[in-house]
């Protein structure tokens, strides 16, 4: 995906932001994304199977913290 420079100059600073209060960032393997109806099914299994086979996942039911807004997570 490609940004406009108008939409780059808009999230820098929230970018920036993010940036400011995690200075080391958790990196996995990958990112799984679901419906959240999936999460305690199909999600969760791909998830656990993933894990098992050495992939590190961000999977929102073990890696979300309840007091961080989703939207502050999308701009991690």
């Amino acid at each position: 995906m490609m940004y406009t420079p108008a939409e780059v100059q808009a999230l820098t600073p929230v970018r920036e932001s993010i940036e400011k209060r995690a200075p080391v960032p958790d990196l996995r393997d990958a990112f799984l994304c679901h419906a959240w109806d999936d999460r305690a099914g199909a999600a969760k299994e791909l998830h656990d199977l993933l894990e098992s086979l050495g992939v590190s996942v961000w999977f929102s039911e073990k890696d979300r913290r309840f007091s961080v807004s989703l939207l502050v997570l999308t701009f991690r």
